[in-house]
């Protein structure tokens, strides 16, 4: 239950900040897209032109759980945009990792061979540099034309020992990459700042992740928008994920939620009865 809650305070924190992102980011001709493999750089010229993208991941949202009940502005900003939700969609596979290198790559686990969340089972592997990521989402765009920025979270081995590359590695495609060391952090995390190592601390003026991966890529948006190039911006934020450290000020606001009792709530809990309340 615990876990719950942060979820859903962390939710909250991101909630202003994804919409100041998109509700900027959606002035002109921008497109809010999900991006799955090269698709959009060959999809392009069917429209007659190239629009803006701007692809916003949140990681491991349920909505099980009501999630979006606590992004009101954010769902309000999708419908008035004339958005949709896709009721009927599966990732390639449930765990993290294996999940992003499909999504940045287009590829199934079998053929991008990224199998677990280490660098030992491919995440971050000298073989997914080689193999898979100069074939992605981004060398695609950038070679049709994109401006291209990557702000957040990558893959959860990128830039830890044995992953190879280090944070000095900027991934293929990329013009401009602001890609998180590791595993979700919302503090004391290290950023990849165009391959240069930046330490943040724990003051949340200053170092709330989401709110650093938000400043970053608006301002980036600022300075490449209307300047002759279509831009793609892929923003990867780690909000909900554990530890899902809320922003201070969202702290106490589902102090008495509790997590939804589904049918499967204590399917998994037959051995140990005291991990729910059924």
């Amino acid at each position: 239950m615990t876990a719950s809650f942060g979820v859903s305070n962390a939710l909250k924190g991101s909630r202003s900040t994804l919409t100041q992102m998109m509700t900027t980011s959606l002035l002109g001709s921008m497109a809010l897209v999900i991006l799955s493999g090269a698709s959009a750089a060959v999809a392009a010229p069917a429209l007659g032109f190239q629009p803006n993208i701007v692809h916003v991941l949140t990681d491991d949202q349920d909505l099980t759980l009501r999630s979006m009940q606590a992004m009101p502005q954010l769902s309000a900003l999708v419908s008035k945009a004339g958005g949709f939700n896709f009721t009927n969609a599966f990732v390639a596979t449930p765990i993290c990792c294996p999940s992003r290198a499909s999504y940045l790559s287009g590829q199934y686990t079998h053929n991008h061979r990224t199998l677990q969340n280490s660098p030992a089972t491919g995440c971050s592997s000298a073989a997914w540099r080689a193999d898979s990521e100069p074939k992605a989402a981004a060398p695609g765009l950038a070679a049709a034309g994109y401006t291209t920025g990557f702000f957040g979270k990558y893959l959860n081995a990128y830039g830890q020992p044995g992953a190879g590359g280090g944070i000095a590695h900027v991934p293929a495609g990329w013009e401009r990459w602001f890609g998180l060391k590791g595993n979700s952090r919302f503090y004391n995390e290290t950023v990849s700042d165009q391959g240069v190592a930046k330490q943040f601390g724990d003051d949340y003026a200053t170092s709330y992740f989401t709110d650093v991966v938000k400043n970053e890529s608006l301002k980036w948006m600022g300075s490449v928008l209307g300047k002759g190039k279509p831009v793609f911006c892929s923003i990867h934020v780690p909000a909900p994920h554990r530890p899902a450290t809320p922003a201070p000020q969202y702290a106490d606001d589902f102090a008495d939620e509790k997590a939804p009792r589904t049918p499967n709530w204590c399917a998994t809990c037959t051995c140990l009865r005291t991990c729910c309340l059924c």
